[in-house]
């Protein structure tokens, strides 16, 4: 089972975003294919793609970003700078079994939407000493 709940709320140039998403089995375990993954960006930024696999996943964040112009040379969207804090937990890990408990993270990015997709750089880092670059262009 999986569930994800999203919220985004624009106040005049700022937007005030949250997400919780819980990934688990209703009874017994779940298959391998489809187990939860934390890591990767505004997914615990501070950790590699699917650096966390497993069962009873839950993760959560809140982000604010600032709308600061227009994406340049005609390009259409906004370009947004921001920073999200970020958590999560995999109940039964299958992957980084050594690590328990709450993972932490924190994100700051700079990014817009091009005609190609969205287009964002950013860093995460986690006080558990794990950091990561991003860059990204177009729809991964």
């Amino acid at each position: 089972m999986s569930l994800i709940a999203n919220t985004a709320r624009p106040a005049g140039d700022w937007v005030l975003a949250t997400r919780l998403s819980f990934t688990g089995s209703t009874h017994g375990k779940l298959p391998l294919q489809d187990l939860g993954k934390l890591g990767g960006f505004l997914n615990l930024s501070g950790f590699s793609d699917s650096q966390s696999v497993g069962d009873k996943l839950l993760y959560l964040h809140g982000r604010v970003e600032r709308i600061i112009g227009r994406m340049p040379l005609g390009l259409r969207g906004d370009m947004r700078v921001g920073m999200a804090l970020e958590a999560g937990r995999v109940g039964r890990p299958v992957s980084e079994t050594s690590r328990s408990g709450w993972l932490d993270s924190t994100a700051l990015y700079l990014g817009g939407e091009t005609p190609f997709g969205p287009v964002y750089v950013g860093l995460g880092y986690s006080s558990q000493g794990r950091a990561n670059a991003y860059l990204s262009i177009g729809t991964p």
